[in-house]
């Protein structure tokens, strides 16, 4: 990934220096950013790219808006981290530093085929699972739909 457009790179940082979080979970470095304003999550999804998928959270006290958040996990998300870091400010910059430095200390998995032996060489037989940042086989979430165990909502952002 070649990211040149210097006003993107400072509109991305500025947003995720206000609005972003980054973390590591298990297996992944992660970026994230949740706010209330739909057009602007939407915006960054499509510019930072990853699974483009917005999940929404509906708020239920009267008056509060819903929030809108989106993920980038693993190398996309260190691409970026490596980008913004020098417009970030001292904490942030830190944390990025500590994120990068735990991901290239984890050996990488080889995730060739699920729990149930269905393979993941494809990306098209997986996706990431938003909660955890893991790889997770798209036969499987099927299996766990016809149970009634896959009740989140998201939408695809086109």
């Amino acid at each position: 990934m070649i990211i040149t457009d210097k006003e993107i790179i400072a509109w991305i940082a500025g947003l995720l220096e206000g609005e972003g979080c980054f973390y590591f979970t298990a297996s992944s470095p992660v970026i994230q950013l949740s706010m209330t304003d739909r057009d602007i999550v939407v915006r960054a999804a499509k510019i930072l790219g990853g699974s483009g998928l917005v999940r929404t959270e509906s708020r239920r006290k009267l008056g509060h808006k819903d929030i809108y958040t989106f993920r980038v996990f693993g190398k996309s998300a260190v691409d970026w981290m490596l980008v913004i870091r020098p417009l970030m400010g001292v904490r942030r910059s830190k944390d990025i530093y500590d994120i990068i430095r735990e991901y290239e200390s984890k050996p990488r998995s080889t995730d060739v085929k699920c729990k149930r032996g269905h393979d993941l060489t494809n990306p098209k037989n997986y996706y990431f699972d938003l909660l955890s940042g893991k790889k997770s086989c798209k036969q499987c979430r099927i299996v766990r739909q016809r149970e009634g165990r896959f009740k989140r909502k998201i939408e695809l952002v086109s």
